[in-house]
């Protein structure tokens, strides 16, 4: 049963049932259709891949998927409105999802088989790429990479020589495509891996908060004093500030790129424009950063 209060501030549900109307794979959401008619504006509520309750590597739903749901209220525009989101989407009775296990692929060799192999291309934006088996296998070297079958439930990036294990499988138009792409040893792809980062020691410095889009997640600073970084700092954050002025053909700073999850507190308050901070400092395969961003 599903009790609405009539202002939709308030939302309760208790073995609520629904039928899933369409699911994008790829880009990790889609909607379902409750049972009872009426209780949502146009009968379908929208569900992203991390409200999903799965087995799978990356969760998702399929069309007349029957699923079990709550209901979660989403402000925006600052409060004056709010959407409504399906949460904690289950099989009915409230078991996970294993879609995988539905689906019947036409397998290399078997569905047990895992492969070595190395990321020869990823766009991370499209989510498509390209991975090198480390051993072919019959006229199999090559293997199309595709975001939905990377594990981890996230849309991670996968650097260029990133050593990566897979399944495969023959997707349509007989297109030899990666299953569960993971690290050597079944290990999912965390965004730092696959961003090749890595932290040049604890040491703190200081800068000055150029910009933050707080909506994307990203941010712009710049040290206090730059010739103080790491020399494999320094050269990163030229190496990028060049590449973006050939790019854009506008003057660009030598600094340091943030994302959300570099602030100390990333629900804190937006760090504006002109904020002193203090931070440490890491490289990655875009260029050079700050993380545990904290206001001084």
């Amino acid at each position: 049963m599903i009790v609405l209060i009539s202002t939709f501030r308030s939302m309760k549900t208790s073995g609520s049932l629904a039928r899933c109307s369409f699911f994008d794979k790829r880009r990790g959401f889609g909607f379902v259709k409750p049972e009872t008619d009426g209780v949502v504006p146009e009968d379908k509520l929208m569900v992203h891949w991390s409200a999903i309750t799965s087995t799978d590597s990356w969760p998702y739903l399929y069309k007349d998927l029957d699923v079990e749901f709550n209901i979660v209220k989403k402000e925006v525009s600052k409060g004056t409105a709010a959407i409504l989101r399906a949460d904690k989407v289950s099989g009915p009775g409230g078991a996970p999802l294993a879609c995988d296990a539905g689906e019947d692929k036409e397998w290399l060799q078997n569905a047990t088989a895992r492969y070595p192999g190395e990321v020869k291309f990823y766009n991370s934006k499209s989510g498509f790429g390209w991975a090198i088996l480390c051993t072919p296998v019959g006229d199999v070297s090559e293997v199309k990479l595709i975001r939905e079958e990377v594990a981890g439930g996230e849309a991670v990036p996968l650097g260029k020589g990133l050593k990566v294990e897979f399944g495969v499988f023959k997707k349509e138009k007989g297109t030899m495509t990666a299953h569960n792409v993971t690290l050597p040893g079944g290990t999912p792809v965390t965004r730092d891996i696959g961003e090749g980062r890595e932290e040049h020691g604890a040491k703190e410095y200081t800068g000055e908060i150029q910009w933050y889009h707080a909506r994307n997640g990203i941010g712009f600073l710049v040290p206090t004093d730059f010739d103080a970084l790491p020399k494999a700092v320094q050269d990163k954050s030229t190496e990028a500030a060049q590449k973006h002025a050939n790019k854009t053909q506008k003057e660009s700073f030598e600094g340091l790129t943030f994302r959300r999850r570099d602030l100390s507190d990333p629900t804190g308050p937006l760090l504006a424009s002109g904020t002193k901070v203090k931070y440490t400092v890491y490289t990655d395969n875009y260029g050079a950063g700050a993380t545990g961003i904290t206001p001084v």
